[in-house]
């Protein structure tokens, strides 16, 4: 395993970290042991980082976690996103002062911890000056619950207002083959400043995982609730991914070792985020650390994504 410093803090992290968001999958919940399993096997794997947020399940997921994580704490990072309600069946953005001043102290007995090594706003909120949100966040460190400050989603005005209240160490993005958009902007803004990207979303949303395209029952309905296959350009995208299937089938390896190895190949990435619904799939991704893709490749990759 590698490790990288997450920006400006003194965090050395794992450039695979296991995502918890979804440690009950959409596929069903799963018993308890095959998720404790996982976040072990994470951890013989010398994983150090794990990613959840309080809105997951209804905070189920960091119950979990905690209770896997409760004798392994030493050397593990934890990192924590605050910001989102679900009220009457509706999700809803929330990072006012009283929201965060609650949700930390809920997310620290679920967690079975004092501190939180990275605590995000999980999205921008509308409704809410961002100096009451940072402040609130500032106050979190002030009093020993969190040790750092990160952003998710944000755009590049919104992270540059967001320095301007707390000290900013990561923001997480979404990036993978077929998202870039955060390239252009924040990408580079990140790198040039030294606040750490912690990149989700690599095998988008599991389209660019081992199904089969054409037979997989769950793929009408994950290409009908994703823009990205919108329209005239869904037929297109689905030839793209296949193609890159041949393409790291041709290298002995599965479509979705090349997704994550294509963004964390990226020199501004400090670590990708993959939730993983068992061992097997831990094995099966993790794998993707082992493929340095050569630059001649990533030209090779290029071609592939801009063929009609």
């Amino acid at each position: 395993m590698e490790y990288q410093r997450l920006g400006s803090s003194d965090l050395t992290v794992s450039r695979f970290t296991l995502g918890c968001n979804l440690l009950d999958a959409n596929a069903g919940i799963r018993d308890e042991k095959s998720i404790i399993s996982t976040i072990h096997k994470a951890l013989d794997l010398g994983i150090n980082f794990f990613d959840t947020s309080s809105w997951s399940q209804d905070g189920y997921a960091e119950r979990l976690l905690g209770k896997a994580l409760e004798n392994h704490r030493k050397n593990v990072y934890l990192s924590a996103k605050v910001g989102i309600r679900y009220i009457n069946k509706k999700f809803v953005i929330d990072l006012s002062k009283e929201h965060i001043k609650s949700e930390i102290e809920e997310s620290l007995r679920r967690l079975k911890v004092d501190t939180i090594d990275l605590y995000q706003a999980h999205w921008p909120d509308y409704n809410t000056n961002f100096s009451e949100t940072f402040e609130a966040l500032n106050r979190c460190i002030e009093d020993g619950k969190i040790r750092y400050v990160g952003v998710s989603n944000f755009d590049l005005q919104q992270l540059k207002a967001s320095c301007k209240f707390s000290r900013i160490i990561a923001e997480q993005i979404p990036l993978n083959l077929l998202k870039r958009e955060y390239e252009v902007q924040i990408i580079p803004h990140c790198y040039k400043e030294n606040i750490g990207l912690i990149a989700y979303n690599p095998l988008v949303k599991g389209l660019m995982s081992e199904k089969d395209f054409q037979h997989e029952p769950h793929v009408e309905n994950s290409l009908n609730h994703d823009p990205l296959f919108n329209g005239e350009n869904s037929p297109r995208l689905i030839k793209v991914i296949e193609r890159l299937r041949h393409f790291a089938a041709i290298r002995n390896r599965k479509l979705s070792q090349l997704a994550i190895a294509w963004v964390i190949s990226h020199p501004a990435i400090t670590t990708i985020v993959q939730e993983c619904t068992c061992v097997s799939e831990l094995d099966e991704n993790i794998k993707a650390l082992n493929w340095s893709i050569s630059q001649e490749e990533l030209a090779q990759i290029e071609l592939l994504l801009n063929m009609n």
